[in-house]
């Protein structure tokens, strides 16, 4: 992304907890890199990302990583480690805390797969997986570390109506139990009526003027995405 041609301009939103927010619109617009700002593995070239009113660009290296620890992301590839078990893929956000116990991970695991209906497949690795069973597990790792932000790359593409149904499901209690900051991309956003949440189109690297009802903040130094959590 070059200061000459930006992927993203003029892209301002917040998100509070509790709320969801669903971006759609068509492929290589920019929808996977407001993502990758939300979460810190992208800096913007002009704004600001803030968190809790904190400027994401002002975070040491080793703040960063802490506040990482409360997002869950689900990337749009599954981005499991080819050589980790489904266990083992679904702890790593539990093993990068130290406050969890291995037994206080193996219960939250098998609890998390029993919700999702992930049975017999925890020594599994990726390989021997489809895409539906592949696309679960990758949301088992963003859930189990209760993310007070949570970001979802297309979370049910590929997915037969059975198994989105039942993942659906568990997001719906999972945000309703303890209430997250949600923010996915999807093509299919009327899937996610029943959440109600806040639609935004992109395009071109902009968010259409179909959906000026999403509360916008406008500063005088540049865009700026805010999600307090």
């Amino acid at each position: 992304m070059s200061d000459k041609f930006p992927l993203l301009r003029e892209i301002s939103f917040i998100v509070r907890k509790g709320e969801v927010l669903v971006i759609s619109g068509r492929s290589g617009h920019g929808k996977s890199t407001i993502l990758e700002l939300c979460a810190g593995l992208k800096n913007p070239t002009s704004g600001n990302v803030l968190w809790d009113g904190h400027d994401l660009a002002e975070f040491s290296r080793k703040q960063l990583l802490k506040e990482r620890q409360s997002i869950g992301y689900m990337f749009q590839v599954h981005a499991l480690i080819s050589n980790y078990s489904v266990f083992e893929n679904i702890a790593l956000p539990l093993r990068a805390r130290s406050e969890f116990s291995e037994k206080q991970i193996n219960r939250r695991i098998r609890n998390m797969m029993d919700e999702l209906n992930l049975f017999n497949i925890d020594s599994l690795f990726p390989e021997a997986l489809s895409i539906g069973q592949l696309k679960t597990v990758a949301l088992a790792r963003a859930l189990i570390g209760d993310p007070d932000v949570l970001l979802l790359d297309e979370p049910l593409s590929g997915v037969d109506p059975s198994t989105a149904q039942g993942m659906m499901n568990v997001l719906y209690e999972k945000n309703r139990s303890r209430p997250m900051c949600v923010i996915m991309v999807s093509h299919n956003t009327n899937v996610w009526d029943g959440f109600s949440p806040v639609k935004r189109v992109l395009e071109s690297g902009r968010f259409t003027d179909q959906t000026l009802d999403m509360p916008v903040i406008k500063r005088q130094y540049g865009e700026n995405i805010e999600v307090f959590r």
